[in-house]
Formats: C-alpha cells, sequence, structure tokens
C-alpha cells in the first residue's frame, strides 16, 4: 500500500508540474520535473549506447537533456493511463536513434538499422502507434499488406493498434481476435518481421 502511494504521489506531482509548464512554460517547474526524471533520460542514453556501440553521439543528447523532457511534458496526454517517466523513456529512446539515423547520414527512411526495427517489434510498453513517427508507422503497415496471408497485417495491428491502456495486446487476446493460437500469432509476427526486413533491403534501405 505504501509503494502504490508513493507511485500515486509521484504521479500527481508529475502532472501538476507538467500542467505548470504547459500552461505557462514555468521554469521553476521544468527545473523541477527535469531534476526528478533525469537519471532515468541519462540511464537510457547509456543503455542505447551499450547496445548499439555509439557514444560519440551522448554528450550532445545529454546536453539536449531538458529540452527533451520539456517537449515530452508538452506531448504527454494525462488522461492517458501511462505514467510520465514511462513516455519520457520512449522520448528518450527515439531522440537517440534519431541522432544515430542523422549521424549516419541516411535520410532515405527514419529508422534503417534491423536492429531499431527489432526494437519497433519487440517494444513492450506501448502501441507503437502511439510515439513512433507516423511516416514510419504507415510504411510499416504498407508492407505487411503486400504480404499474401492476410492475418499478418491483422496480427500486428491488432498488438500495436488496439492495444488497451496504452500497451500491446497480450497474444493471448491477439490470438482469441484472429482465430489463431497464442503461439501460432508469435510465430507469424517473426515471420512479419523478417518479410519488412526483406523488403526493406530489396530497397537498399538495410
Amino acid at each position: 500500500m505504501q509503494k502504490n502511494s508513493k507511485r500515486h504521489n509521484k504521479r500527481t506531482e508529475d502532472i501538476k508540474l507538467i500542467k505548470l509548464i504547459k500552461l505557462s512554460d514555468d521554469q521553476d517547474a521544468l527545473k523541477k520535473l527535469a531534476d526528478r526524471h533525469s537519471p532515468l533520460f541519462a540511464s537510457i542514453v547509456v543503455r542505447l549506447a551499450k547496445r548499439f556501440n555509439n557514444w560519440s553521439i551522448v554528450p550532445e543528447l545529454m546536453s539536449e537533456k531538458d529540452y527533451v523532457i520539456y517537449t515530452s511534458a508538452k506531448k504527454y496526454d494525462e488522461t492517458r493511463k501511462t505514467k510520465f517517466s514511462t513516455f519520457l523513456g520512449n522520448e528518450a529512446k527515439w531522440a537517440y536513434l534519431n541522432k544515430c539515423n542523422a549521424q549516419k547520414k541516411n535520410n532515405r527512411h527514419l529508422y534503417t538499422d534491423s536492429e531499431i526495427l527489432d526494437s519497433i517489434c519487440k517494444e513492450q510498453e506501448m502501441p507503437i502507434s502511439t510515439y513512433l513517427k507516423k511516416d514510419t508507422f504507415d510504411y510499416i503497415f504498407k508492407i505487411l499488406k503486400t504480404h499474401p496471408d492476410d492475418r499478418m497485417k491483422a496480427i500486428f495491428s491488432m498488438r500495436y493498434k488496439v492495444g488497451k491502456s496504452n500497451k500491446v495486446m497480450p497474444w493471448h487476446l491477439v490470438g482469441t481476435k484472429v482465430g489463431l493460437s497464442a503461439q501460432g500469432c508469435i510465430n507469424i509476427h517473426k515471420s512479419g518481421i523478417e518479410f519488412i526486413k526483406e523488403k526493406l533491403n530489396k530497397e537498399g534501405i538495410l
């Protein structure tokens, strides 16, 4: 009970600060919000730098920390059940990945590495439609639409577009919707990832 109370109080305080930022760009509120969430931001950036073995963009991204937190606060929808820390975590993630892509000077498509594609498809915090750039999201589903097995697009749609409470839909519910077992859905989902990679390879994007 005490832990739940602390989490509730933290979320309430976050929302209070975010409202002040949205209302009047309150700098004191931004400083407090940044102080509360800077450790999370830094930990995500460091984790991604280790994962992608690219530390060169870390200093620049850390210098932009307060700005990323500010823009995240402006975009955050407190009526959803997602905590601000979760939302900020995803914003920090895409800030890092976008800088990676800018560094590679690859302007053909925003997310080009197979590792990044896997990261999109394995995301467990919320549907990709809530934080992924719309052109990238549409592009992925355009590729899936060309696959002869209609179940593939249906499974991706259920998994990432129709998740409840701003989260991905569990596999057993996806299976119920499309008339397959959970494992059957997982297998088709894996095939879908490979199909997307193959298409991107053919177009010279990966």
